[in-house]
């Protein structure tokens, strides 16, 4: 089973949280409404729920201007597959395998997400 789904293209991790004296990292308004932007766009889908381990792929719209890294975009959609119920938790115990990478083609971020190979050795 494997479910593919289109979200906006996520906040970088670099730009997700601020740290705040006394209280510690926070989530930026970026992040929020990103966050709920892709919430919706996710329970539009109404994609399936992965009970175990799963692998996850990850197709970004390549960068318009300036420079990222596409890791550093993994941790937010890992956290929205989470809050969205697709996944258990993103710990190593159940993303088996995460992978992000540019696309010239994709207009937004693509998600795969598929259940882990019974047969895999961590």
């Amino acid at each position: 089973e494997c479910v593919s789904l289109k979200i906006p293209v996520p906040v970088s991790v670099n730009a997700a949280y601020r740290n705040v004296a006394g209280v510690g990292r926070v989530k930026t308004k970026a992040l929020r409404a990103w966050r709920l932007e892709a919430e919706w766009e996710v329970a539009r889908q109404r994609p399936p729920r992965f009970i175990g381990p799963v692998d996850i792929s990850i197709v970004l719209r390549y960068p318009p201007k300036g420079r990222a890294d596409a890791s550093n975009f993994i941790k937010c959609v890992e956290d929205l597959l989470v809050t969205c119920g697709v996944i258990e938790d993103d710990s190593c115990k159940y993303v088996r395998s995460v992978s992000a990478r540019w696309s010239h083609e994709e207009t937004s971020c693509r998600v795969n997400v598929w259940r882990a190979p019974a047969d895999y050795s961590a």
